[in-house]
């Protein structure tokens, strides 16, 4: 996150500084692309800017404009006529898109979301999540209410996506074939399970969650033809937990906890491991100092959104060592993650 040496140090972090408030400014650009489903419009072709001002009932002075300002951040292009296509960045952003990256786009900028990281000099001062601060209630329970489905529906599109953009890095980065059974603790629909149980054909899973992926679980592993490999378990974490694995996956699940649920939760997967020697924890998460410059920026979403934190290695001792666990290897899987490996302690 430093800037290359150069003759003019002082010149170069300003020109830092601009690109950032640039790149805030494109992320706004790009939320209301995906809001107004302009990629969606133009998915079949180019389009005039009457045209998709008409689709969409906007101003065409200033839907021109945003369309200019798309195309300046290559997500669209501009073409003869008034017109615009999409460019590959902006077909990222199609609802219909198998690698979309809508709910990410949009989810981040929402306005509910986006005042919350208005808040964080009051958040570092008083040690309260800067979301909680704005809304008065923890991030998850604010998703729940009926009123805020669409803001959920964005939440749950951009964890999906985030375990798609990020899969393939954990899958090479790490040797899943040496298990048989995997244990998917809060693996939402099953999609990271299913690439391991893809990449390793003898082997079958659990996947543990909460009742409000049950439906979607089901219908995604189904799709991936992976029914019969896959057990489904409904209900709270420490209470549906299963035995027998030999590889108990949390992929980004205790970077949203604070240290005492996760000690919880870490108590709970000891205690389900049991005594078997090559069973493993696989913790799919981010290590400060380890891992890339990147993971110190993202804990910022940690810091705004909920109780949790990008952790140190020494941070992960003391909290594994807090539940039974002692830390086998850590291998860095691309600029963010690692897959933690662990194994329980005797006594």
């Amino acid at each position: 996150m430093r800037p290359e040496p150069t003759e003019h140090p002082e010149r170069t972090a300003a020109q830092r500084l601009y690109q950032y408030n640039v790149d805030l400014k494109v992320a706004f650009v790009l939320y209301a692309v995906a809001k107004l489903h302009l990629p969606d419009l133009l998915a079949d072709g180019p389009r005039t800017t009457a045209d998709l001002a008409a689709a969409t009932g906007s101003d065409p002075s200033r839907l021109r404009r945003l369309l200019r300002a798309a195309a300046g951040a290559d997500a669209l292009r501009e073409v003869p006529e008034d017109s615009f296509e999409l460019a590959p960045m902006g077909d990222l952003l199609r609802s219909g898109h198998p690698r979309s990256m809508r709910g990410m786009t949009t989810f981040f900028a929402e306005p509910d979301v986006l005042a919350a990281y208005g808040d964080l000099v009051e958040s570092v001062r008083t040690g309260v999540p800067a979301f909680q601060l704005r809304h008065r209630e923890p991030l998850y329970d604010f998703l729940a209410r009926p009123q805020h489905k669409e803001v959920r529906d964005e939440f749950d599109a951009a964890m999906v996506e985030f375990g798609q953009y990020f899969a393939d890095d954990f899958l090479t980065s790490f040797d899943f074939g040496r298990f048989t059974r995997f244990a998917d603790i809060g693996g939402g629909r099953g999609q990271f399970l299913a690439g391991v149980l893809t990449a390793v054909p003898s082997s079958t899973g659990v996947l543990v969650d909460g009742p409000a992926v049950a439906a979607s679980a089901h219908k995604f592993l189904a799709s991936q033809n992976l029914t019969e490999r896959v057990e489904v378990r409904i209900g709270d974490f420490f209470d549906v937990l299963p035995t027998g694995c030999d590889a108990y996956v949390l992929r980004g699940v205790l970077e949203d906890w604070a240290d005492a649920d996760a000690v919880r939760l870490l108590v709970r997967i000891r205690q389900a491991m049991g005594d078997a020697p090559e069973a493993r924890l696989l913790i799919l998460d981010s290590v400060i100092g380890e891992t890339g410059e990147l993971g110190k920026v993202l804990d910022l979403d940690m810091l705004v959104l909920v109780e949790g934190e990008h952790r140190t290695r020494a941070q992960w001792d003391d909290l594994l060592a807090r539940a039974g666990f002692d830390i086998v290897g850590i291998h860095p899987a691309g600029d963010v993650w690692a897959v933690i490996e662990c194994r329980g302690t005797a006594g």
